[in-house]
């Protein structure tokens, strides 16, 4: 990702630009820069509201010679990363519907399950975002898992339950698919994101299973095709009831922003 992109400074691209590789919890990607300064050790200092809101900064720090610097939010630049690929996948499947195919081109977001060993696919144009959320934020309402997300509390469904494919499930953090709807999310917990690919509808196989509508192959994998609308209704129930279109799930919940605001990463 171009590092002046993001800043949205304009300028030629030098011809031998650097990569700094970056890191933010689990997704590592290329910022694309003009040069390396230096290395130092800084402090940290707070930013003003003002500055927080323009979403690409942590904080500040005054150099040795005196001169402020900005820190990068290698978060906030991690989540624009993945929010280009996943517009630009919306942007070919928009092109491929109007070059009149044959047969229904999508793109689909596919996941793993069961401890890596099954993968799912789903619908990428109904995905709303991708969270990370810590293993021990998970609270229950009943017997119903939840998160404190966002000002509401989003229930969840483990994908790997509603198909049978136990697997691994002593993680420290979750990986969530969020879709929304009217004012309702629910999260479908996943074990990874593997990849954003065209699916191609004639090479789908009929052979259903209780949570499935079908099959397919993608890239050298079986994939299963995912019934979204059971898996979201078996984290709420009422997710399609069009009685409830204008209210926001549990409208009386305290604020209070559950979980990190990272992206997953695609592999």
């Amino acid at each position: 990702m171009s590092l002046s992109s993001v800043l949205e400074v304009g300028g030629e691209r030098p011809d031998n630009a650097v990569i700094a590789v970056v890191q933010s919890d689990h997704q590592r990607f290329g910022l694309l820069v003009d040069r390396v300064l230096n290395t130092e050790e800084i402090v940290v200092k707070p930013l003003s509201a003002r500055l927080k809101a323009i979403g690409a900064y942590a904080g500040a720090t005054v150099l040795g010679d005196g001169h402020v610097a900005l820190i990068l939010d290698v978060q906030a630049i991690a989540r624009r990363a993945l929010a280009g690929e996943l517009d630009a996948a919306a942007r070919d499947a928009h092109s491929s519907n109007a070059a009149g195919l044959a047969h229904e081109v999508q793109q689909v977001l596919v996941v793993g399950i069961g401890g890596g060993r099954r993968q799912v696919a789903m619908p990428l144009a109904s995905v709303a975002r991708l969270e990370h959320v810590q293993a021990e934020q998970v609270e229950y309402v009943g017997g119903r898992e939840v998160v404190q997300y966002r000002g509401t509390i989003l229930p969840l469904a483990r994908l790997d339950r509603i198909l049978g494919a136990y697997g691994e499930e002593d993680s420290s953090e979750l990986l969530l698919v969020v879709y929304s709807r009217a004012g309702r999310s629910v999260g479908l917990v996943v074990r990874e994101i593997v990849d954003i690919v065209d699916d191609d509808s004639a090479r789908h196989s009929d052979i259903e299973d209780a949570g499935l509508v079908g099959s397919t192959v993608l890239g050298d994998r079986v994939t299963e095709l995912l019934d979204v609308r059971r898996a979201i209704l078996a984290a709420d129930a009422a997710f399609y009831d069009e009685r409830s279109e204008h209210r926001s799930t549990f409208d009386d919940v305290p604020t209070q922003v559950a979980g990190t605001e990272l992206v997953g990463a695609l592999r």
